[in-house]
């Protein structure tokens, strides 16, 4: 079995490649911090929806924005199966080609939503919260539509 070792190093990660299945971790890995992103907005949206500013908003902001920065480490060449990288055995992927096309810019992405996302925690207020994390949700659309591919028909294969 493989291991994952993500190592935090003063205020960056360092992503260390184990042998045997480290693509299909990295790649499992990448999925859990989007299925945790995913949480995190159905957590905040509970939170605003109340309509009143709630201090747990900062610890939502916070934990959105290390997941932004960790999957900005995630993205090694090897794991763009949709892009010429060899398949993996039992491992499937959603992560367009497109991300490995210029990835500096996807990373700068990534880290400036994790900004926004620190920007919201910080907020003194609900609006001011607001403000900010909607340029949150409007970079996961975006990335969403241009990063990831979706086969509808999936299921049926």
């Amino acid at each position: 079995m493989s291991a994952l070792v993500v190592i935090c190093l003063g205020t960056g990660l360092v992503l260390a490649e184990a042998p045997d299945n480290a693509m299909g971790d990295t790649i499992a890995a990448r999925r859990g911090l989007m299925n945790q992103l995913a949480t995190l907005q159905t957590l905040v949206d509970a939170r605003v929806g109340s309509g009143n500013y709630s201090p747990e908003l900062y610890d939502l902001g916070q934990a959105a924005a290390a997941s932004f920065d960790a999957f900005a480490v995630l993205l090694p060449p090897q794991s763009n199966l949709l892009g010429g990288a060899p398949a993996i055995e039992g491992v499937d992927t959603t992560a367009a080609a497109a991300i490995w096309d210029d990835l500096p810019a996807f990373r700068q992405l990534l880290r400036d939503t994790a900004a926004h996302a620190r920007a919201a925690s910080e907020a003194a207020d609900l609006a001011g919260f607001q403000a900010e994390w909607d340029k949150v949700a409007q970079s996961c659309s975006s990335c969403h539509e241009s990063y990831v591919v979706f086969d509808p028909f999936a299921a049926f294969n």
